[in-house]
């Protein structure tokens, strides 16, 4: 992520950050992305493209190495089940936050209130 853009983006008043081309997420894969020094775990999966926060609820696992199922995460650390859809754990109270995402081209894009909402 250009540290640059991101910064013409938020000057500009956007209502979205670039996040990453749909090139750096392979299918059947998470990756770890970090904007505006939130860590966001990017997914690429056959329902589409998800984002949510990189941290497992539970010890703070890296859910970007986690295991992919259909739209869900496993924890590679304790094998929590995280939902990409809505943040839920499977069987638990707990949750992450979700991000919006939309796709322009091979780029895809943040929504900007939910990234503030949690960094904020």
């Amino acid at each position: 992520m250009n540290p640059l853009l991101v910064e013409a983006v938020r000057s500009a008043g956007a209502d979205a950050y670039p996040l990453c081309s749909v090139d750096d997420v392979p299918f059947g894969e998470g990756r770890s992305i970090t904007v505006e020094g939130v860590k966001i775990g990017v997914f690429n999966t056959a329902a589409g493209f998800f984002a949510i926060q990189n941290e497992c609820p539970h010890e703070g696992g890296p859910l970007s190495d986690g295991l992919l199922a259909e739209a869900c995460v496993t924890c590679p650390l304790h094998g929590w089940r995280i939902n990409l859809r809505n943040g839920r754990v499977e069987g638990r109270e707990d949750r992450v936050s979700t991000f919006r995402l939309h796709q322009d081209g091979h780029t895809l894009w943040i929504d900007a209130v939910d990234l503030e909402r949690f960094s904020g």
